[in-house]
């Protein structure tokens, strides 16, 4: 039996007040009603941190997962404001995001990348990194050694049993929010670049890590961009939004 595609929701800073959360939360329990227990158990609802409680009680017995959109790379201190991962597990998370464009843009560095996923390993989470963010054109010629060398960094601060416990997403900077979608073939070739890198670093028992492509994912392009690019699933922000989007982009892969 093959595994399932993983649907992974980015809802970014979203769902403003206790009510749109509420909603949100209602809208989607309706939508994963009619899905298999293998279509509902590929998502993965990220959602503002304050609401994470909120969601994990919800899903209880809906079999969905619940992950954060980052956590700082330390697990305690003097660090306002931040959020640690042991923070995030500790309220019942599941995974985390760490990495995304939007966080490195602020000035997050690959270093700092690095230490949060071995963080978030230790806290018992699964990160999903995000590659991609030095990449910052779809004609750069490079792009392929550029995510080659950014891979590597991350696997290679990684033991044998720690990269077993990640996921990564390829996420092409150009495209994540701006409505252009790189071809299956291309997504295929970067993601291919990515195994690469893992299986060059730690050998061939890492050939199954699951390898996710996001940016401006939608219920039209997904199933193409996932059979034609042999990858295992997506990260999914603004269709996010809209539950009943996971929903039938999970019921699309996950036939």
């Amino acid at each position: 039996m093959n595994k399932p595609k993983l649907v992974i929701g980015n809802i970014k800073m979203n769902l403003e007040t206790s009510q749109a959360r509420d909603e949100y939360i209602t809208n989607s329990l309706e939508a994963f009603r009619g899905l298999s227990d293998s279509q509902k158990s590929a998502i993965v609802i990220c959602p503002p941190f304050l609401y994470i409680e909120s969601f994990v009680q919800a899903y209880k017995f809906a079999d969905v997962a619940v992950g954060g959109q980052n956590a700082h790379q330390e697990l305690r201190g003097k660090n306002t404001g931040e959020i640690s991962p042991k923070m995030l597990a500790s309220i019942g998370a599941q995974c985390v995001i760490l990495g995304h464009s939007e966080r490195r843009a602020t000035g997050e560095t690959l270093e700092q990348v690095i230490q949060k996923v071995i963080n978030a390993i230790l806290t018992g989470l699964t990160p999903i990194i995000c590659v991609g963010f030095t990449v910052g054109s779809k004609d750069a010629q490079d792009e392929g050694k550029i995510l080659k060398d950014e891979v590597n960094e991350i696997v290679s601060a990684l033991n044998a049993q720690q990269v077993q416990k990640v996921i990564f997403a390829y996420e092409p900077v150009w495209a994540i929010g701006s409505g252009k979608t790189p071809t299956p073939e291309h997504i295929h070739t970067m993601t291919l670049v990515v195994r690469k890198a893992i299986v060059g670093v730690h050998g061939p028992d890492t050939k199954e890590i699951p390898v996710l492509y996001g940016g401006s994912i939608t219920t039209e392009n997904v199933r193409e961009i996932c059979v034609q690019s042999h990858i295992d699933g997506v990260l999914v922000g603004g269709a996010s939004l809209d539950p009943a989007n996971l929903a039938r982009m999970s019921s699309l892969l996950n036939q």
